[in-house]
This record gives C-alpha cells, sequence and structure tokens, in this order.
C-alpha cells in the first residue's frame, strides 16, 4: 500500500554499526571524594552528630518493637544525588552488613539492616567520618588542598535516616478502602508490596520476618485469599519482579489460601499456569470494616511489608452521547493487498458488514452477551477509517486505513471482577493472546485504551506497567497506551492561546491528581495524550484538550510520548470534532485519550508494515518521535517546560513521511547492541553546502535515541537502571594556540540550557534529561557556529551505583538528521556521496532488514 514514487527519498540505514563501536577509553578519576561542608568543619560536626543520633534511633526502635531485623530509608542530599555520592562505598556495604533492596523517591534508597549492623554504623560515622579534612599538595599545582575521607563525604551527603514505617505502608483507613471495593469493577484484593530480602546479609534474621510474617497471616480469623503477582517464567530473564500479593478477606470463612512469593532465602517462587485453585476463583469479598481494621494494623506493622495499595479499578473511558449524524460508510479494503494490522485490547467490536472487512480475527475471550461494545467499535472505526470519517483531519492521518484484531479482553464494567479475580490474572491472559496474535497474524502493535484506577500512594512503575513491559519485551511487541482522562470535574478550562495566560490556568491546578494513571507510565513502549481537532470552537487546534492527562513518568521520563486528536470536550456541545463508529453503523462525535492512542498506533502499525514488520523496536518507537513536532504555542519559555508533560514531544506525521527525507536533509539510523565498557563514535563532515567560508556550519542538528534499559521495579523512580547519552561534537580550533576541542554542540528537547553545561542531577532527573530511555536533542545553527567541518556524534553509557552493565548488552536505535534551515541546499545528495566513497555501507530503511541478519528479541 506505500506510495512508491520516483520522488520519494526514504531514510538511510547503516548496515555496518558494529564499525562505528569501539572500547571505551577509561576516565580519569576525579580527585577525590567530594566534601559537602567544605570550610564548615563546624556544620559538619553537628550534621553528624545528628546522623549518627538517627542510626541509633533506628536500632533503638527495632529492639523496642522485637524486630529482628527491618528495613531503612536513606535520603540523599539534593546535591548529592550522583551515583558518585551514594553511600555505598564506605556506609552501607555488605562488609558493614546493609544490602541495598529499593529506592523509593530519586535519592531515598532502602537498605536491609538489623540492629548490630546500625550499631556498628553509628560506632563507624563516630570514629572515621573526620571532623578536619587532612592536607595534602596538589601534585599538578603544587598547592596544599583539604581533602576528606569517603566516610565523612557519604556522611556529609546524607539528608536523614529512619526505619520504614508503618505510615509508609498503609495510607489510607479501612472505612475509606471497603468505600473503595464497594465499586463493581475492582479487581482482586490489597496489593501488598514486600522487601526483597538479600540472602547474603542477615540471613536468619530475614528468616524470622519471614516466618513472623506468615503465621500473622495465618492467625487472621475468617476467609482468606493470599496470592502472589508472579509473571511467567518466560520473563524473569529481563530481571526479576516486585515481590507483591494480592491479600483478599473473603465471606467464606472456609475459603482460605496463602501462597507467598518467595522462598525463605528471598528467591522468587515461580508461577505454575493452575497457582490459583478452581475452588477460589468465585470467592465473595467480605466488606465487614472490623475484619479490615484488623487486617490492615497486622499489614502496617509487618517490617517485611513495603506498601499496601488499595485494589485497582479496571477502567475504560465511557462512550459519551456525541452528536449522531447518521449512517456512515467506510471504503472495503482491497482484497489481497497487505494492511498495517493494530490489536484493540477493549471490550470487544460489534460485528457489522462494515467492520467485518477490516476484521482479522479475534481473541475469543468475551461472549456477546457480556460486552459493552461502543468504546472498541469506535475506536475500530478510527483504526479501518479515521481519515474518511475526518477530512477535515485528513493531513494529520493515516490515508489509508488498518486492518484490526478484536482483542476482546474486557467484559462490561460490572462482570470485571467476576472475570478476573485480581489483575494478575488478568496479565496472565493478556501475555497469553499476545502471544497468539503474533504467532498467527504477525501483530506487533497493540492499543491499549484502559487504566488501572489506583487511589495509590506509588508514584512511579506500577505492577502493571511492569507486567506490560515484560510483556512487550518478550514477544517484541509494542504496547499504545491512552494517557487517561481526568473525571469531568477535574476539566481544566481550554487552553488560551497566550502562554502567559496558558501558564496562569495551570498554576490554578495540582499535578497530582491529575498526573496519568497506570499503566501510561510503561517504559517500553508509547503513551498518548490527546490534542485538539480543527474547526472546534473556543478550542485551539492541537493545543491539549482540557481533559488529557498529564505526566512525567518513571524518573521524570517523559509521558506521554506522543499526542494526537483526541476530540474537544465542549460544555454544552455534542459536537467534538472526531468523528467514528457506533455499534449501530452511525457516524458518532466523541472525544477521550482512549481514541487519540489508535490514531497514534495505525502510524505505528504502518512503520511496521511499511518496514515488512522486520524493523527492531527501538527503531519503531524512535521513528515517530524523531519527526514530532509541538505547536509553536506549546514552545514558548513560559511553557516549555510544562507542556512536554501533556504533549510529549509533541504530534507525530503520517508514516510516509516520517520514512522520507526533503533534497535539503538527510536522515542517518543506527541500530545496534551496546556491551560494557563501549562506545559508538561516528566521525563525518558537515554538508559541504552548509559550511561558512570562515568554516563554521550553519543548519540544524536533530537527534534521537531510543533504547531497552534492563529495569528493577523495586526501585521505584530509579527503576531504570542504564542510561545512555548521545552527543554531537564539533571539533574546533584555538585561533590563538592553535589547540583543538571538540565542543558539544547539542539542547535537550525544551531543555533550557546546552548539553554539556554545568546542570544538577536533580535538574538532569527533573527534566527528564538523564536515566530515561527516550531522548531527543537539537542543534540549530542559522548563522554558523564553530570553525571547522569536522564532527562526531557518539553515545556513551552509565550505569547506577552497585549496578553491572547488562552482560548481553543494551539494544539502541540512533537517529542523525541534518538539514538546511532554507530548505535550499543538497545535503541528502552530499551526504549520501561522501559516506559511500569513505566506504560506508548504507541502505533505504525499507529495504535495510533484508540485507542484515535480524536480532533475536
Amino acid at each position: 500500500m506505500a506510495d512508491t514514487g520516483p520522488d520519494l527519498r526514504p531514510i538511510q540505514v547503516f548496515l555496518d554499526t558494529k564499525r562505528f563501536i569501539e572500547k571505551e577509553e577509561p576516565q580519569p578519576f576525579g580527585g577525590g571524594s567530594k566534601d559537602f561542608f567544605a570550610g564548615n568543619n563546624a556544620a559538619f560536626a553537628e550534621h553528624k552528630a545528628k546522623i549518627k543520633k538517627r542510626v541509633e534511633n533506628v536500632a533503638d526502635s527495632l529492639r523496642r518493637s522485637n524486630q529482628p531485623g527491618g528495613f531503612i530509608k536513606v535520603r540523599q542530599r539534593e546535591e548529592a544525588l550522583a551515583k558518585s555520592h551514594r553511600p555505598l562505598g564506605s556506609l552501607f556495604t555488605q562488609s558493614n552488613r546493609f544490602g541495598l533492596v529499593g529506592a523509593e523517591g530519586v535519592g531515598e534508597l532502602l537498605f536491609q539492616a538489623t540492629p548490630s549492623a546500625l550499631d556498628r554504623l553509628a560506632n563507624i560515622i563516630e570514629t572515621k567520618a573526620e571532623l578536619i579534612p587532612r592536607i595534602v599538595q596538589n601534585k599538578k599545582t603544587g598547592k596544599n588542598e583539604p581533602r576528606v575521607s569517603g566516610y565523612r563525604s557519604e556522611v556529609g551527603g546524607i539528608e536523614d535516616i529512619r526505619l520504614h514505617s508503618a505510615t509508609d505502608r498503609v495510607k489510607f483507613s479501612s472505612e475509606e478502602a471497603v468505600l473503595w471495593m464497594r465499586q463493581p469493577n475492582v479487581i482482586g484484593g490489597y496489593i501488598v508490596e514486600l522487601f526483597r530480602p538479600d540472602p547474603n546479609i542477615g540471613a536468619t534474621e530475614m528468616e524470622l520476618l519471614i516466618r513472623n510474617f506468615r503465621q500473622g497471616l495465618e492467625r487472621l480469623k475468617g476467609g482468606l485469599l493470599v496470592r502472589p503477582f508472579l509473571p511467567s517464567t518466560s520473563t524473569t530473564q529481563f530481571g526479576e519482579p516486585s515481590l507483591a500479593l494480592s491479600v483478599q478477606l473473603t465471606a467464606d470463612n472456609s475459603r482460605r489460601l496463602i501462597d507467598l512469593p518467595f522462598l525463605a532465602d528471598g528467591r522468587s517462587a515461580e508461577m505454575s499456569e493452575a497457582s490459583l485453585p478452581t475452588e477460589m476463583r468465585e470467592t465473595r469479598a467480605d466488606l465487614t470494616v472490623s475484619r479490615h481494621d484488623e487486617l490492615l494494623a497486622f499489614l502496617a506493622e509487618q517490617g517485611l511489608v513495603r506498601s499496601v495499595e488499595l485494589p485497582p479499578i479496571l477502567e475504560t473511558t465511557p462512550a459519551m452521547n456525541g452528536a449522531i449524524l447518521g449512517r456512515a460508510k467506510i471504503p472495503e479494503p482491497i482484497a489481497g493487498a497487505d494492511y498495517p494490522v493494530v490489536a484493540i485490547i477493549d471490550g470487544g467490536v460489534t460485528a457489522s458488514a462494515m467492520l467485518d472487512k477490516w476484521k482479522i480475527g479475534d481473541a475469543g475471550l468475551v461472549p456477546e452477551q457480556d460486552r459493552d461494545e461502543a468504546h472498541a467499535t469506535f475506536i475500530a472505526g478510527l483504526v479501518s477509517g479515521a481519515s474518511a470519517f475526518n477530512p477535515q483531519l485528513s493531513a494529520g492521518l493515516e490515508p489509508t486505513g488498518c486492518k484490526f484484531f478484536d482483542f476482546d479482553l474486557f467484559p462490561r464494567r460490572e462482570l470485571r471482577s467476576q472475570y478476573y479475580p485480581d489483575i494478575e490474572d488478568l496479565f496472565d491472559i493478556l501475555d497469553e493472546k499476545v502471544k497468539v496474535a503474533k504467532r498467527d497474524h504477525g501483530i506487533r502493535i497493540f492499543n491499549l485504551s484502559f487504566s488501572i484506577g489506583q487511589r495509590s500512594s506509588r508514584l512511579a512503575y506500577s505492577l502493571a506497567a511492569d507486567r506490560l513491559d515484560r510483556i512487550a519485551r518478550v514477544n517484541d511487541v509494542i504496547f499504545v497506551v491512552a494517557a487517561g482522562n481526568l473525571p469531568s470535574a477535574a476539566n481544566r478550562p481550554p487552553w488560551p492561546d497566550k502562554a502567559g495566560d496558558a501558564a496562569i490556568m495551570l498554576a490554578g491546578f495540582g499535578t497530582q491528581d491529575q498526573q496519568i494513571t497506570a499503566p501510561s507510565e510503561h517504559v517500553l513502549g508509547i503513551t498518548v495524550g490527546a490534542v485538539n481537532p480543527l474547526g472546534v470552537a473556543g478550542h485551539q487546534h492541537l493545543l491539549p484538550t482540557t481533559y488529557t492527562r498529564r505526566g512525567p513518568g518513571v524518573g521524570g521520563a517523559r509521558k506521554p510520548d506522543i499526542a494526537h486528536y483526541g476530540g474537544a470536550n465542549v460544555s454544552g456541545n455534542s459536537q467534538t470534532g472526531l468523528i467514528s463508529l457506533t455499534p449501530g453503523g452511525d457516524a458518532m462525535h466523541n472525544c477521550g485519550t482512549s481514541f487519540a492512542a489508535p490514531l497514534a498506533a495505525s502510524t505505528l502499525a504502518t512503520l511496521d508494515q511499511r518496514l515488512e514488520r522486520q524493523s527492531p523496536r527501538e527503531t519503531l518507537l524512535a521513528l515517530p518521535i524523531h519527526r514530532a513536532k509541538r505547536p509553536d504555542a506549546l514552545n514558548k519559555p513560559p511553557l516549555r517546560h510544562v507542556t512536554r508533560d501533556f504533549v510529549g514531544f509533541g504530534i507525530a506525521p503520517v508514516a510516509d513521511a516520517i520514512l522520507n527525507d526533503e533534497p535539503h536533509s538527510v536522515t542517518l539510523v543506527f541500530s545496534e547492541r551496546l556491551l560494557a565498557k563501549q562506545r559508538l563514535e561516528f566521525a563525518f563532515a558537515w554538508p559541504r553546502s552548509l559550511v561558512n567560508s570562515d568554516g563554521s556550519c550553519r543548519g540544524r542538528g536533530d537527534v534521537t535515541l531510543c533504547y531497552t534499559p534492563p529495569i528493577d521495579p523495586d526501585h521505584r523512580e530509579e527503576a531504570i537502571r542504564v542510561q545512555l547519552e548521545a552527543f554531537l561534537h564539533q571539533e574546533n580550533i584555538d585561533t590563538k594556540t592553535g589547540e583543538l576541542s571538540w565542543d558539544s554542540q547539542l539542547k535537550h528537547d525544551s531543555a533550557e540550557v546546552p548539553q554539556g553545561m554545568k546542570k544538577t542531577e536533580s535538574y538532569l532527573i527533573k527534566t527528564g534529561l538523564k536515566w530515561t530511555p527516550i531522548k531527543r536533542y537539537q542543534a540549530l545553527m542559522p548563522q554558523g557556529r564553530g570553525n571547522t567541518s569536522n564532527w562526531r556524534l557518539s553515545l556513551e553509557s552509565l550505569v547506577r551505583a552497585g549496578v553491572s552493565f547488562p552482560t548481553e548488552g543494551v539494544q539502541f536505535t540512533l537517529i542523525l538528521t541534518i538539514s538546511d534551515i532554507n530548505e535550499k541546499a543538497p545535503v541528502r545528495e552530499e551526504m549520501r556521496l561522501d559516506l559511500q566513497n569513505r566506504g560506508i555501507v548504507l541502505a533505504d530503511i525499507t529495504i535495510a532488514h533484508r540485507l542484515r541478519p535480524r536480532r533475536s528479541p
């Protein structure tokens, strides 16, 4: 179905990216430990005494509560967030009998500890963290300088130390819990996350904690269902899951099952297909407040318990009563033609003569009498005929429809708890049916417009997101997830035209209640926000809708990743500007991020089809983000740092525009696996037509990086364990000394300062510039920059403190576009000719996979 006209200029893929990967040069040691109290020894003495007292108080608390061990939270100072300042080298070490078991927020580390280990730590702080630094001579300068030990540095970098307490574990009352559980679409019981004990540290004490927890559960009277959340064994190759339980009080006293997710040494137990016995599958929840009060009080005092969350509710956006426009019609697919395919994970698409021609199969999970088909049918209409239904939006929609697979996962709202005893059951079935859809139909793009509405204290990387990422990775697929809708009462006013007015409007709304909901914070897929369509009065085209939720994602990651038309929610008006199908076959207006997601999914599926379904996941993810643009109104300085939380990197064009360049630009794609202690470096000459007579270079450079990092859900906001960073350096010659230097020329997308300038770790994290798996950069040089045309694109890696780089490496895709801002210079042909003269093998992206072996997922 792709246009194969002679004027297409496909972007270029390197067939031999490995030739640019080399051994990383060892970096020189930075010159000693940082003194966070430099020049103020009196303040350090006071701080040292405070930290020592905190450690002693934690040890005393454990002894008073007769706990053999516990878990402590160590919070770093803002200026000590970098990995080099973590207290892992001198204080909280294995030799001192501490184990790092996770993190909460950024710089909030969780350690396994015992009273005796804490006593020893207090003594170490007292005797080894010196009050007065020693004076040493700097061999380079000859000057005397103060130097501090690792003990003083690490003590100085700590803000606070305290025991993980009951208030950290449970943040709601039993009355609130029972009220929540009365909702008809609640799935399962409480989600209880446990700490994963380190078997190498205090094994005897940890075994006692586990035994006490099990015995305490057994002493609870009445019906009780305790089941572990463990992913299928095929996904554990990607790291350990969280140790989590579903804990549900049941009305039948004879129905009791207590199954914990670990062995005594802390290793995960393996889950089998029949892990939940049949007789436990139709249990009725006991909503007696006194029983819930007893259970929550028990869980709040258990040292092994990390957090207790309310059960999730499985929610899809209800179809609104939009304007009905009469009988609908979409073009029929051409017999025998190869179409892109999107799997629609939803409540089932209605059977109709019109849509059945675009349907290639179904999961067969929910019978017709148990369905509510309005939501999925509207989505199917957009997947198959968005451009036909919405001609006024056709420039931003795929011109040819996609076929769809009806992945009918959700019954009607009131039946969901009957179908799925807990969300682990839901994800088990999702995993199984994704495998079938991929095997039988080659489907790689799965649209998922549901949320797990969990009133949660947990801010990052939910259990649902972890499961979704595992399924995506093991099956080599991409989930496209809706960012979620605000409740009607929480909708914002229409986005103002002026940036200053928009900033004032947003200041009136808190961020917490407007944030994206699980699983849209997933790391290895795409999350989609909603923007206004064209032609809706009072709702400016391409600006965020009143209802779309905001990011960021895990550790400041850009979420949503992109945005698309979602329809405008117009007060008192049923015309939203986005039209699709009703189950009865009529055309109808509707709105929601649920309907923005399938438009983005259609573009991804079309990219996958154009690339013959052989392109790496990272390339499919990177391509639309590389080409995405935000409207000028969202790039104004008062808004630039905020709007990325609503529209991400922007709105992507259609697939054929993504895959092709104009004559004044060239796009190069690198895709490979980076191993430990390796870096990529690609040296090249800036296009001749963009080099000024003085050697300075003008034009624009755009760089996008997408990689698949190891993820550890126990570290929540710090779940992403490997950082890759791209650089674009220009060689410069000092005109006075003749010395050469390589200057970074990139700015991170929507960042305030150029790459390479000194920025705090906190700034890098909060702005999504570090520890995020999708990054975009640009260099804008309208007049010219530097004095030579020698450039190099590089890729480097970094791991979290205490983490080893994966032995199998990290798969990445790196995209570079060079273009003439004036749209005149023959950049594409100059670059292609220069690279070919160097013996570098390039291929059009549409056929590159045929010329090299495909990697395994």
